[in-house]
């Protein structure tokens, strides 16, 4: 009798979205506290603030400038060492070189590393013609600036791939714009190709350093978060990341699933492979301790873990006292699974506890 109780305790465990653990008899009303984080979560020294609605963004840090800037789809976002947005600009009619300090518009520019950023004009803009185009006549002009140029930087503008090519140069405190390429016109032959032009001609600019996740060493780029569901990385180019030492911590842990939908089925049976429901999740950041409620999924049976889709970004411990902030996605693996919470978020010191 004792015996076939418990099968059917087990069977209703692992068929149906009812929960009788001991974990959720006993411990029921522990986790009232914990919140999604499009609630607003917070801690009496730090609070989570988002920065995009898409978790599809790109994490920069000016370590010589101490900020981050942070790239998503429709936005360009300046954030302080305190983790404050001071500067947004949105990304249509602007073109830009990832992970660098400049953003370009038709005859300004803004430069990301001022204090108060506003538009400097462009003071030469040399415009395409097929004379200019002639291999000859190009590598003469754009001698003439390059190596006088302590920022070069090469820009793809157009609303359904590139229809210009533009070269940005600076020198000393001026801009000149050069338009090297029309829709319809190709570029690079006599050097082999555009990939060898730019090792003829390469990009000069100091680039941003990736924060890392140190919970499976993925850097900050677009796609970063996805691993769960993904095994595309990004195509990314590192500069010092590879010599610096980035945290160790893997303090996000899962205390508690509450199965709230079967997500899938063994077909032809309906016996439930998934469930899908909020975890209760304790998120230990440079000793605070965050209360998290977000959607989760857990595959049926004992032995399987619980898969949530948080992810965080941290500097390298070089740059630790000069910001202590960190970034957080939620990136769910579908729409089913996406509590209101997706997109990005910055961890940050509350307001009136910065000095």
């Amino acid at each position: 009798m004792i015996l076939a109780l418990i099968v059917i305790v087990l069977i209703i465990q692992k068929c149906t979205v009812l929960d009788l653990s001991p974990l959720a008899l006993v411990n029921k009303n522990k986790y009232t506290d914990y919140k999604y984080l499009h609630e607003g979560v917070r801690n009496p020294n730090t609070e989570i603030v988002k920065v995009s609605d898409t978790p599809y963004n790109t994490i920069g840090y000016d370590e010589k400038h101490n900020y981050f800037v942070v790239y998503s789809d429709d936005h360009i976002h300046k954030i302080n060492s305190a983790g404050v947005e001071i500067f947004k600009i949105a990304k249509h009619n602007t073109s830009f070189t990832e992970l660098g300090p400049y953003i370009f518009e038709n005859d300004s520019v803004y430069d990301l590393t001022e204090k108060y950023i506003g538009k400097t004009e462009i003071k030469e803009v040399i415009p395409f013609s097929i004379e200019t185009h002639h291999e000859d006549n190009f590598t003469k002009l754009l001698e003439q600036y390059y190596h006088k140029a302590s920022a070069v930087y090469y820009a793809n503008v157009g609303p359904y791939g590139p229809e210009h090519l533009k070269i940005y140069l600076k020198t000393a405190n001026t801009w000149t714009l050069l338009n090297i390429l029309k829709k319809g016109y190709t570029f690079g032959e006599s050097y082999g190709g555009y990939d060898n032009f730019l090792k003829a001609f390469p990009e000069k600019y100091q680039r941003y350093i990736y924060l890392k996740n140190p919970v499976n060493q993925v850097y900050s780029s677009r796609n970063a978060g996805s691993e769960t569901f993904s095994s595309i990385p990004d195509d990314i180019t590192l500069t010092m990341e590879d010599s610096l030492e980035y945290p160790e911590h893997k303090n996000i842990k899962v205390s508690y699933f509450k199965k709230q939908k079967v997500a899938s089925v063994i077909a032809y049976t309906g016996i439930p492979v998934s469930f899908s429901g909020p975890a209760y999740i304790n998120i230990k950041i440079s000793g605070n301790v965050f209360k998290v409620k977000e959607m989760g999924h857990k595959s049926a049976g004992i032995s399987f873990g619980i898969q949530h889709f948080i992810s965080y970004y941290m500097l390298p411990k070089n740059f630790e006292k000069q910001s202590n902030i960190s970034f957080l996605k939620i990136f769910p693996s579908a729409s089913n699974l996406n509590s209101g919470s997706e997109g990005l978020y910055v961890i940050r010191p509350l307001l009136n506890k910065i000095i």
